[in-house]
This record gives structure tokens, sequence and C-alpha cells, in this order.
């Protein structure tokens, strides 16, 4: 789980796009902040979590796991919303979004689908690289295309809830202690706060390698607020490892951010080399 979704608790509830005006404001504020301005008047800030409906009429769906029973979206499928003015792209959500989903749910599905009663319902985050626009719009198109990160996603018919889900449901295939290879990695919304915080990498793997030699498949990520003038403030944590949290805490301790800035970090297990991921 990430901890972006964590902090869905923390921060206010998801804004509604919910129009070609809604898409284009939204767009317009990102890409004046991705130049480094000021962000609309008025607007959603970057920092702001959203939703969107994507119509489910005419999405594909790859074949359902009765195994695993496991429904998600299939590879060609294009999430579109706001009355078509808005794509949503999440290069990083491996898997089309799934949902647990046995039979009578999948044949639920299917059903309201085909009726044209079925949406999606999409909470996410702009997906922020170092000041790049997370959104674009080809000359000439109707739409928007935003990257993205699904922090929750849920499938409903009219306003009933049918079957959801949300990132990383489980635990690493691997623990350090079967040969995992720790990995840490550093996001942030604004360039001067992430390279501030990978300066400091080598005492972030530290933490980290001392909070797997207590607990072994230990995996999640950390949010930071970093400010002009501020001890960084734990944010969000997914790891829910107090040790590791006070470590990385103690790694930051000094750093400030120009501006208000959220970085995340993330603590992963990649699979041995010699393993097959299960």
């Amino acid at each position: 789980m990430t901890a972006l979704l964590l902090a869905l608790s923390l921060l206010a509830q998801p804004i509604p796009v919910e129009t070609p005006e809604d898409a284009a404001r939204l767009c317009e504020s990102l890409a004046r902040w991705a130049r480094g301005g000021e962000e609309l008047p008025g607007a959603p800030t970057h920092l702001a979590l959203y939703e969107v409906w994507v119509p489910a009429r005419g999405l594909p769906l790859a074949a359902w796991d009765e195994e695993e029973e496991r429904l998600a979206l299939g590879p060609a499928a294009v999430l579109s919303g706001a009355g078509g003015s808005l794509r949503v792209w999440a290069p990083d959500a491996g898997g089309g979004l799934p949902v647990r989903a046995d039979r009578a749910t999948m044949e639920r599905l299917l059903s309201a689908r085909a009726e044209g009663r079925l949406a999606l319902r999409i909470t996410f985050a702009p997906r922020l690289e170092d000041g790049e626009p997370p959104c674009t719009r080809i000359p000439g198109a109707r739409a928007h295309t935003l990257e993205v990160t699904p922090l929750a996603w849920e499938w409903r018919e009219g306003e009933e809830p049918i079957a959801s889900g949300a990132p990383d449901d489980g635990r690493p295939a691997f623990s350090a202690a079967q040969g995992a290879r720790p990995r840490v990695t550093v996001r942030a919304d604004q360039a001067s706060a992430s390279g501030a915080l990978r300066s400091r990498a080598p005492e972030l793997e530290r933490c980290y390698e001392a909070a797997l030699a207590r607990r072994p498949d230990l995996d999640g990520a950390l949010v930071l607020e970093l400010a002009p003038a501020a001890v960084p403030r734990l944010a969000a944590d997914s790891a829910q490892d107090e040790q590791l949290s006070d470590c990385v805490r103690g790694a930051a301790a000094d750093l400030r951010a120009p501006a208000l800035s959220l970085v995340t970090i993330h603590f992963d297990l990649e699979p041995p080399a010699t393993a097959q991921a299960r």
C-alpha cells in the first residue's frame, strides 16, 4: 500500500473532476505549477487529491481469474471521464486496477456494464516528477491526458458500490531473509525537495537495513512534508514501523524546502536475482 493511500485519511476529501471546465482548469493550474509560477487563484493545488468517474460501457476487461477471484481492466482500456475531456493515464499501476470479485460479483459487473449502469470511480493524485507537467493535450484534440497515481478505485452500479481495490494489497513475494534486495527511492513534487532528500540516500538506506534486521518482510512508504522554516513533518506512513520513521526523521531533520513540498520515500524489496517472483 502506498503512503499516499494512507494520506487519504489525513488530507481533504478528493475533489471531483466532473466537467470539461473542471478538467481544463485542473490542467492549466498544474501547467502553471510546473513552469514555476503560481497556480490559478482559487483552483485546487497540485497537492490535492481528485476523483473522476469513468463510464464502463466499452471498457475492456481482462479474463476473470476464478482461482484468485480477481477481475481487472484489459491492457487496452482507455480511462476517460469528465464528459470525455480527461483521460487518466497510470503508468505505474500494473495489473489493470484489480478488484476482488467472486462469481456473483463478476456477473453483476458484466450485467451492469452491458446495461450502461456501471462506472469506475478513481481517486488519484497527479503524478508529479520534479516539475514536469503531468497534463498534456495534443493540438486539436478534445481530451487532456493526465498522468496520475491511482490511490483507490471502485466499481459502482449507479450510486451503489459493487467492488473496490487499492494499490499493493499484500506483502512482498520475498523477504530480506530470503535474499530480497532492499531498494530506497525518493519522489517529490518539487525538484529542490527531492534533490535535498536524495543527498541523504546513504542514511536512508542504513535506516531501511536496520529495520529489515528486525522485520525482514518490511516494505512501504513514508511521506515527509518539507517547508521553508519548519522541521520536516511525517505526513503519512504505510510501513508502520516506529524505528524506521524515527530514523528517517533524524536523517532529514535539518532539511528545508523553498516552498511547501511533499516527498515520498519508498522502501521496497526486490526479488533475489536468481529467483522468480510468485
